[in-house]
């Protein structure tokens, strides 16, 4: 059963007859009123022809310092984006065009792209772009410089399906062809490379790039038309872009050069193309809202304070700082880890929150002034905007929890660099300025957080942050130029711990009675693990983050972590997995049971569904059941475990679920370099533990990326 099928269905189960009537007939009116769109769209065109804004640019960045200097192996990076060589989401170097033959995912190959020649005046783009706005894609394309062979922006360059620039973006399906993955072009078509290519060319001046940054733009503007095509159906990737050309043109003109004025002009054009998108598709919900809204919020904020100030720009201003202020509550918890039980997307999230911290912090007294008198009325739709005068400050209690995303960040970083993977990983980024790269295969080390405690610890004066970044300065950097170099109260005082490190659950005497208690129920009702770590429990710290469930000891070689937490998103576990109760453990040898990641998202439901399942987990089983049912689709795990901890210290982890229909309990005990897991049950008529250990799968460090098992 297709994943949106089953979801819509389970959907409909807890409704009542009322509310399905309801919702029939608010589909029925919002299918109608989109068919009509679409209808307008191809006939009157999406391109923004009256007068737009100018193009300011992120004036804050024009003024900074230089950045750091670029590694030797960034600059040959910049150099293939420039060629159109690419390596996305597991699909290893390639050269994107026009025609290409793609390899295929797990035996689903398609062929569906032409050969393009690609002529100066631009009649190649009939094919590509619907008639009522091809005179305008012409006319922007007439702007190339060079020879120039075009990016195919709509094909999934690994599986070779594409989709097309001539339909509507809102009758764009995907998840629906075995194989084929909508998050590859969209990944390529948020552009972040661009900021890289243009940190390069600041750091070593080369012309070539700046023109390849040029040309890429002008080819998007000209071959995606607004609301048509792949790249407008997830306001995400809409706003991201959106913020990645802000950044890299301005990174541009930082440099010294001058943009020639039809480019300015139509930077600006197609800044506001993406502004006025945003403005009128934000992915709100009353109840359920992720990065998703996060990233719409944040990337507005960018591409506005890129754009010259007018009553609608004001408008649209407005409403993203009420949104972002409003929104970091929700999205961010007590602890300071991100509410959607995922550790890589809180990377995402946290940067999202820190660079747009920065920009606001550094606001001039000109856009300041744009938040005490707008007209609220030219910001229409959800969510509303309040009337004037809004505020960009963020409360202490908000900036703590921001600081202490670096610290999750750090604290869930084991020994050897590699992120313990929680929950759903699809390796992405908001702006990604300094890539952590291999020198040889200039292949990305996704799991890598060097650059977000850098960017955090630049934000609130953290040197102990600053310092474990390392070498991993530029979005430290970055944070301090959108800042204007002001940096915000810490809420750590010298020499005090960080709060994870203080925080312990329930009392030693406590956890004494657990274990005597254990040692009394018959053999069927429990099942022990012995293994042997690399150094005594007593030179280990304890970190703990209960709002988020993650239980944690590091030392120089050891790793232990325990996962006892919601499934996020206030229940709707959109990026949780079913790993209740499940332990990491890495000794100096090397990683003894760590969480397989994600792999994959709709282009394989069956294979997503297996990385989420308890049994690539070291985590209680009972059979072959699952904690959470997937039945309700690839993005919804309803969280029936309620996973939590009632004992964490030095004498080990207690924690507990209820997903097999009767409590079952995780007991770890460490005791000088031993450590003894321990699954059972207090009912001697229900369940039976089985063998924790994990199933063989490969290992996904990334994205679309599976090592050998």
């Amino acid at each position: 059963m297709p994943a949106k099928l089953a979801y819509y269905l389970h959907r409909l189960k807890e409704l009542p007859a009322q509310e399905i009537a309801r919702v029939a007939v608010r589909k029925a009116n919002h299918l109608v009123a989109n068919r009509h769109k679409q209808a307008h769209d191809l006939l009157r065109g999406t391109f923004a022809l009256e007068h737009t804004p100018a193009f300011t640019g992120l004036q804050t960045l024009l003024t900074a310092s230089k950045p750091p200097r670029m590694d030797e192996a960034l600059h040959r990076l910049c150099r293939k984006f420039a060629g159109h060589s690419f390596n996305l989401l597991g699909s290893g170097w390639i050269e994107q065009r026009y025609g290409m033959r793609c390899r295929g995912r797990d035996g689903n190959t398609y062929t569906m792209g032409a050969d393009v020649v690609a002529d100066a005046t631009g009649d190649w783009l009939a094919a590509y772009v619907p008639a009522s706005m091809l005179a305008e894609s012409r006319r922007r394309w007439r702007l190339i410089k060079g020879g120039y062979t075009p990016i195919d922006w709509q094909l999934d360059f690994i599986s070779g399906y594409r989709w097309s620039s001539k339909l509507p973006s809102s009758a764009i399906t995907f998840g629906n062809k075995p194989g084929a993955d909508v998050k590859v072009p969209w990944e390529l078509a948020r552009m972040q490379h661009l900021p890289l290519m243009a940190l390069s060319h600041l750091d070593s001046p080369d012309v070539g790039l700046v023109h390849a940054i040029r040309n890429q733009i002008i080819d998007f503007a000209a071959t995606n038309p607004p609301r048509f095509g792949v790249n407008w159906v997830c306001t995400m990737d809409v706003a991201i872009r959106a913020a990645n050309i802000a950044l890299a043109a301005t990174l541009i003109e930082k440099s010294g050069h001058e943009w020639d004025a039809p480019f300015r002009t139509l930077l600006g054009t197609v800044l506001y193309e993406h502004a006025r998108h945003t403005a009128t598709h934000y992915e709100w919900h009353h109840t359920l809202r992720g990065n998703h809204y996060l990233a719409d919020v944040c990337g507005q904020l960018f591409t506005l304070c890129a754009l010259e100030r007018t009553p609608q720009t004001d408008a649209w201003f407005a409403l993203a700082v009420q949104e972002f202020v409003g929104e970091l509550p929700l999205q961010f918890l007590p602890d300071g880890a991100n509410f959607e039980a995922s550790s890589a997307y809180h990377r995402l999230s946290s940067e999202m929150a820190a660079y747009a911290t920065a920009l606001l912090t550094g606001l001039s007294s000109e856009r300041k002034q744009a938040l005490q008198s707008y007209d609220w009325t030219k910001a229409k739709g959800n969510p509303p905007l309040a009337p004037a005068p809004q505020s960009a400050d963020l409360d202490n209690e908000l900036l703590e929890r921001l600081e202490k995303t670096a610290e999750f960040s750090l604290h869930m970083t084991r020994p050897d660099g590699v992120l313990w993977q929680v929950g759903d990983n699809d390796s992405g980024r908001f702006f990604n300025v300094q890539p952590a790269v291999h020198a040889d295969t200039l292949i990305e080390d996704g799991l890598d957080h060097h650059h977000l405690w850098g960017a955090i610890g630049s934000l609130f004066g953290r040197e102990d942050l600053r310092s474990a970044a390392g070498s991993f300065k530029t979005d430290g950097w970055l944070v301090e130029a959108l800042s204007a170099g002001i940096c915000l109260l810490s809420y750590r005082r010298p020499g005090a711990a960080v709060a994870a490190h203080v925080c312990t659950i329930g009392q030693d005497f406590e956890f004494d009675l657990w274990k005597a208690r254990v040692a009394e129920l018959p053999d069927r009702q429990k099942l022990s693990q012995s293994f042997k770590i690399d150094e005594k429990v007593g030179n280990l710290n304890l970190y703990a983050y209960p709002d988020f469930g993650a239980y944690i000891w590091r030392g120089k070689e050891t790793f232990i972590g325990l996962r006892a937490g919601p499934n996020g998103q206030a229940g709707n576990g959109g990026h949780a997995h079913n790993d209740h109760l499940a332990l990491e453990l890495m000794t100096k040898t090397g990683p003894v049971f760590q969480d397989p990641g994600t792999f994959i998202y709709t282009a394989l439901p069956e294979v997503r569904n297996r990385y989420r399942s308890v049994r690539v987990h070291h985590a209680p089983k009972a059979g072959t059941a699952e904690p959470c049912p997937f039945e309700y689709g690839t993005f919804r795990l309803p969280d029936r475990a309620l996973a939590g901890c009632m004992y964490f210290g030095t004498r080990g982890f207690v924690g507990t679920h209820q997903g097999y229909g009767q409590p079952i309990y995780r007991m770890v005990e460490l005791s000088g370099k031993d450590l003894t897991v321990t699954d059972f049950v207090l009912e001697n008529d229900g369940i039976t533990p089985t063998d924790p250990t994990p199933e063989p799968i490969a290992y996904s460090p990334g994205y679309g990326i599976r090592e050998k098992a």
